[in-house]
């Protein structure tokens, strides 16, 4: 049924305020059956002529046809817009972010949206002049760019869940998807870096240079645990002869056995690899470069080629 609405929106909108005439509301199966009882208690009144009958008919009536109204002004001048969708890899559940906007001074209940295969989010709440992210799940089968879903709809039954107020919407974003990691050749052999592993990480007799700061995806063994004692930070000891001082490059012609995307998995498996063991590492694509360096930010750089590609 919804189908035909969705057909009258010629192209997305960056961002999309629910005005009076974009709302459309109909009563719900709970609303059709509360209203089937209506009509047999209205019919049972007539026939015995009882006035109680009536009244309780008339009155549950009237609460229905107020119901109405905080149905649709619930949603009613509410704005919508794509925030945000971090990166997965390509198999993995994106969840794509939608602000809503609430500036008037009344707080709306259970909001939610939607997409026409069936997924949605969780129901919440917007208080008055604020805002809410709605996470709505997204399957990813391969690497490159998303775009977002083209028939969305928010949607509510707040307060009796007798009638859906709902707005069939399109809305501009995109995110990207990086490759799947997996690949049988591990980093070290690869690179020509194989041997005692432990000498890539500190050498005996090396001198203590100084911390860097710690990230997440890293081995917390080298963390400087008195100074996070003291609640200065995270801090990675740094030493002469830490692997961060071993430079790779992670090259493209080195698998020029396999296919494409199997190529990007493997490079994608070996960027992983490369920052959870502290490594400064460079990605070395046709026609693009990234120098070695390690980091959150790099590793998302280097992952984000792989996508492009």
């Amino acid at each position: 049924m919804k189908t035909r609405f969705w057909k009258r929106i010629k192209k997305p909108d960056s961002e999309i305020t629910l005005t009076r005439r974009k709302i459309y509301i109909i009563p719900n199966r709970h609303g059709l059956l509360f209203a089937l009882v209506l009509l047999l208690m209205l019919a049972g009144a007539m026939n015995y002529n009882n006035s109680m009958g009536f009244l309780l008919t008339f009155l549950l009536g009237s609460i229905m046809i107020v119901s109405t109204l905080h149905t649709y002004y619930n949603l009613h001048l509410l704005k919508i817009r794509f925030h945000n969708a971090p990166a997965v890899f390509a198999g993995q559940t994106a969840y794509i972010q939608l602000q809503v906007d609430n500036a008037q001074n009344k707080r709306r209940y259970a909001i939610r949206v939607d997409d026409y295969h069936g997924a949605h989010s969780d129901y919440c709440d917007v208080a008055a002049n604020s805002q809410a992210l709605l996470q709505l799940p997204c399957i990813t089968k391969r690497r490159g760019k998303y775009k977002l879903p083209e028939k969305i709809s928010i949607h509510t039954e707040f307060p009796l869940n007798i009638f859906y107020a709902w707005y069939p919407m399109r809305l501009q974003g995109e995110f990207w998807v990086y490759p799947k990691p997996q690949g049988e050749q591990p980093l070290l052999e690869q690179q020509g870096l194989a041997g005692d592993k432990q000498s890539l990480h500190k050498r005996s007799g090396d001198d203590f240079v100084g911390y860097r700061d710690y990230h997440p995806a890293e081995s917390p063994k080298h963390v400087d645990w008195k100074i996070v004692a003291r609640n200065q930070g995270w801090h990675i000891k740094q030493f002469g002869g830490e692997a961060c001082e071993k430079k790779l490059w992670l090259r493209w012609q080195d698998l020029q056995t396999q296919s494409t995307e199997a190529r990007l998995s493997q490079l994608c498996q070996w960027i992983l690899t490369a920052e959870q063991q502290g490594l400064k590492y460079g990605l070395d694509l046709p026609q693009q470069q990234i120098p070695p360096d390690n980091g959150i930010s790099h590793q998302q750089r280097c992952l984000l080629a792989l996508a492009q590609f």
